[in-house]
């Protein structure tokens, strides 16, 4: 998953239904709208997973700086970065591509 999307033009930058985000691919429950915050980026962004989500971070290193790519353990599709500068309580943000997630509203949920 790494095409190109726009930020502030994606599908869930700015989407505040109850319910949770799970992985486009797997249908993996990842993040809770609960958890959801404005964090300025223009893409969906999270203080944390859905406990035991199945995320997994990657550092890499490029140009001299180090980021972190968070990936879905089931699908293996890239899901966006974790920020270290986000709001309390957790100072995360973890920033995910609109396209990397498929929303379930509460309703929908057993």
């Amino acid at each position: 998953m790494d095409e190109v999307e726009t930020a502030f033009d994606n599908e869930f930058w700015d989407h505040w239904e109850d319910g949770i985000y799970v992985d486009a691919f797997s249908g993996e429950p990842l993040f809770a709208s609960q958890d959801k915050y404005d964090a300025g980026t223009g893409w969906p962004s999270f203080l944390r997973t859905i406990a035991d989500a199945k995320v997994e971070e990657i550092n890499e290193r490029e140009n001299g700086l180090i980021r972190i790519k968070l990936r879905s353990r089931t699908s293996k599709r890239q899901l966006g970065f974790l920020l270290l500068d986000g709001p309390e309580p957790t100072g995360l943000i973890y920033c995910i591509k609109s396209s990397a997630l498929r929303f379930v509203p509460i309703a929908d949920l057993r």
